[in-house]
């Protein structure tokens, strides 16, 4: 699988000093890539990982002291990763929200992991993407997606806005080919 792995730019993957999320991302990328999958992450320049790199920004934000606005690096990210949509089967995005207009305004076949409990003010962006995606755990188009949840409507975006720490449930998967060749045998 083609796999995109959108990493905040605040800190290299892996983080060199402070970074969860950052760390997080290197080892799920790290995963996939011995997995077998075609891994591309989107990260700062000074990360390091045996996927594909595409260097945003030359070094991670949070301790540039030349870095003038964090925002426009990342707005910059968004439009690299939409102008390379096309080369990915699923495009993971850890960036907390920021993406969710490209998620109403393109079909993207994605799945999103929120770090930090989101303030109240996602309430209001709940309910504009809402319009477009099913809120469940992880944003994904599963018509474009080899994986599907169990019964569920396979046109509609799956999505997860959550404001608390507390795990999620794991989500049904099942594979497309399992379901025919189940269909198949029965």
């Amino acid at each position: 699988m083609r796999i995109a792995q959108v990493a905040p730019l605040y800190e290299s993957v892996p983080p060199k000093l402070y970074g969860g999320t950052e760390r997080v991302v290197s080892w799920l990328t790290e995963e996939l890539v011995s997995q077998g999958h075609e891994v591309t992450l989107f990260a700062s320049g000074d990360s390091l990982t045996t996927a594909r790199l595409v260097p945003i920004c030359p070094q991670a934000l949070r301790l540039n002291s030349e870095c003038v606005d964090q925002l426009a690096h990342h707005i910059y990210l968004l439009e690299r990763v939409l102008r390379d949509k096309d080369e990915f089967d699923l495009i993971h995005f850890h960036v907390d929200y920021l993406h969710f207009p490209l998620s109403r305004s393109h079909a993207l076949p994605q799945v999103t992991t929120p770090y930090k409990i989101l303030p109240p003010v996602v309430e209001s962006v709940k309910r504009v993407v809402s319009s477009r995606l099913k809120l469940f755990n992880g944003q994904l188009k599963p018509d474009e997606m080899p994986y599907q949840l169990e019964d569920e409507e396979p046109d509609r975006s799956r999505g997860s806005i959550k404001s608390s720490t507390s795990p999620m449930p794991i989500a049904p998967w099942r594979s497309r080919t399992s379901r025919k060749a189940a269909a198949t045998t029965t």
